[in-house]
């Protein structure tokens, strides 16, 4: 089972609050992933909530995990927009 290590402190889940009110699209959504799982949540339990397979929020605490909020993030992409 794949949770966020090590549990949040209140600085970290001050800024993620603020993200999931303040970012656009998939950084919004990656930090409630983060949260919940912070609260307990399982994978499953997050996918019925949000609607989305559990690869990509199990990528998105992964990310969280290794990068920190910098994870969230989309990383550049080639080609044109």
């Amino acid at each position: 089972m794949i949770r966020v290590h090590p549990s949040l402190i209140s600085p970290e889940v001050q800024t993620l609050e603020i993200l999931t009110q303040r970012a656009v699209g998939r950084v919004a959504e990656r930090a409630w992933f983060v949260l919940m799982s912070n609260q307990g949540k399982s994978v499953p339990e997050i996918c019925e909530i949000f609607q989305r397979g559990p690869n990509g929020v199990r990528k998105g605490i992964k990310c969280y995990n290794a990068y920190g909020i910098v994870g969230l993030y989309d990383k550049p992409r080639t080609g044109r927009p």
